[in-house]
This record gives C-alpha cells, sequence and structure tokens, in this order.
C-alpha cells in the first residue's frame, strides 16, 4: 500500500477485520468490538473496496476467509500487537508477538547460553526466534580462554591442544551491548532482561 493510500485508510476498519476473521459471525464481533451489527457490515463493506477482495465470503452458517483475507490476517496479526504497545507503552508479550533477534557472542558464551536459551526461553517464547553468531570469530581461531570444565569438552577434538594459563587468571565479567536506537525497543528490553536473569542463575550456580 503506498502512504498516500494508507493516509486515505481508517486503521480502525483492521481492527474490525481482524475480529470479524477470527469469530466469522457478524454478532459476534460486534458484540466484541462494542459495535452494533449494521456498523461492522459497513466496516467490511469499506474493507473489501479498501483491497478490491471479497476478504471474508458468506456461506450458509458463517463467513469464509478468502485467499487475500488469510495474507491480511498473518500480516495483521503480527502488526496489531506492535501498534498496540507502541500506542500504550505495554510490554513485548513472546507468547503473541513475533520477534527475531539476532545476538553476536564469542565461542564461549554461545556454548554457555544456548542451551539455556532453548531450555529456559524458547518453549516459553513460540514466536520468538534466536540467531546466534560468532563475535568477531576470527579473533578466536587460534587461541581462546576458557573455564577448566569446558576445556575438558573441547579436548575431545583431538586437534585442540590445552594449555595452562602463563599467569592466574582473574574473574571477569561478560557485557551486553546494543545499539542505541533499540534502548526503548519493548521487544529488545525483553530480551536484555531474559538475557541478565540467564547469567544471575548461572553466577548463583557457580
Amino acid at each position: 500500500m503506498r502512504l498516500t493510500q494508507l493516509r486515505q485508510a481508517d486503521l480502525n476498519l483492521l481492527v474490525v477485520f481482524a475480529v470479524m476473521a477470527k469469530e466469522c459471525n457478524v454478532s459476534r464481533a460486534a458484540s466484541r468490538l462494542l459495535l452494533s451489527q449494521p456498523a461492522v457490515s459497513r466496516s467490511l463493506q469499506r474493507l473489501r473496496e479498501l483491497f478490491h477482495d471479497d476478504l471474508l465470503v458468506r456461506t450458509a452458517l458463517s463467513y469464509e476467509i478468502t485467499p487475500q483475507g488469510q495474507r491480511l490476517m498473518q500480516e495483521l496479526e503480527v502488526m496489531l500487537p506492535r501498534l498496540d504497545r507502541l500506542i500504550s507503552g505495554g510490554e513485548f508479550d513472546p507468547m503473541k508477538e513475533v520477534a527475531r533477534f539476532k545476538i553476536g557472542v564469542t565461542d564461549y558464551a554461545a556454548s554457555v547460553f544456548s542451551p539455556l536459551l532453548c531450555r529456559e526461553v524458547l518453549p516459553v517464547s513460540p514466536r520468538v526466534t534466536l540467531e546466534l553468531n560468532g563475535w568477531r570469530s576470527d579473533r578466536f581461531e587460534a587461541l581462546a580462554t576458557v573455564p577448566h570444565r569446558l576445556a575438558l569438552e573441547y579436548a575431545r577434538d583431538r586437534r585442540i591442544k590445552l594449555l595452562a594459563p602463563p599467569e592466574p587468571l582473574h574473574s571477569f565479567k561478560y557485557v551486553m551491548v546494543w545499539h542505541p536506537r533499540v534502548n526503548t525497543d519493548a521487544a529488545h528490553i525483553w530480551l536484555r532482561k531474559t538475557i541478565q536473569n540467564l547469567g544471575r542463575s548461572l553466577a548463583l550456580a557457580g
């Protein structure tokens, strides 16, 4: 849709369509929307004119959604929760909203956090996708300093040689960095809090 078309569109119509597509019944949709049945029917007609498609077709018992209506509904399932959150300032809901994150990590951080993310986060975030990428992996091909328990796991590969550190190693902290443009993004705030909580649980486990 062009911006000129978007300026002429009533976004409330999209809410009507989303409810109508789920209910497939004008009476139930009107009840949920707190509108009259004629108002819902008029909105549906305006939507058909806007998208040049029937969107919902009347059958003997209810309505059936057209292929174009299905595509529209797939977009609205992602867009409407985001718009609602932008307007209301609500928190990101990983159970309902779609989000994709790309995370740059060291090899060690990936080996530690990947199992936790898969076990603790993804099962309760069915619409979230996490992509872990090596953080400047070319710098870590020759030498890596890792905890002893992890070194023993890596040592199963005969190409890897274990060496004692030349000097005593002190503790260090892992930090997160991100672009300022996502400082206030609800989905990114959720991700940062999730990783912080996982890090705390690891620290407590020792």
